[in-house]
């Protein structure tokens, strides 16, 4: 499983998910300047770390990669709008009640990924979904967008074999 295969898992949940529009494979500050873009937005970052795990056998795949691990920022953009931030009245939608109801909806989500990875895409998982995320909130005097990232690691098989080397 390569790196537009995990990305199409991503994909996949979040188009079958009735909380989430819209989906994207780039980088964060490609948001900037989108006033049509459709919220809630999940992006994954288009710059993913990764290792492998070779393997030393007795087979013909010595030194083959067997495992790769990507470290993947899964974000989830929301944008909160000045009618829920200066309403006064009991509805008024704190900040910290905003970020809640997308953590929420972002837990669901990355659960999902894990359940589909696992069932579907046999040998595939998030590592311990142990995550580091982030609140964030930006542009105080617009609708702003409210934001939060969690770093995931993927475990996937490797579909390296063997090239063909003329010595």
């Amino acid at each position: 499983m390569e790196i537009k295969d995990i990305y199409n898992v991503f994909k996949t949940v979040a188009d079958a998910y009735v909380e989430i529009n819209d989906i994207a494979y780039t980088k964060a500050w490609d948001l900037n300047g989108q006033p049509s873009a459709t919220y809630p937005k999940v992006l994954i970052e288009c710059q993913p770390d990764y290792t492998t795990i070779n393997s030393r056998g007795e087979t013909g795949s010595e030194y083959l990669p067997i495992k790769k691990k990507y470290q993947i920022k899964v974000f989830l953009f929301d944008r909160w709008s000045l009618s829920e931030q200066k309403v006064t009245a009991a509805t008024y939608l704190t900040l910290a009640e905003k970020q809640s109801a997308m953590q929420l909806i972002f837990e669901r989500y990355l659960a999902e990924v894990q359940r589909y990875l696992i069932e579907e895409c046999k040998g595939c998982y998030i590592e311990g979904l142990e995550s580091s995320g982030f609140f964030g909130f930006f542009n105080k005097t617009n609708d702003g967008l409210v934001e939060i990232f969690e770093k995931i690691t993927v475990v996937a098989s490797s579909q390296c074999v063997k090239g063909v080397f003329n010595y």
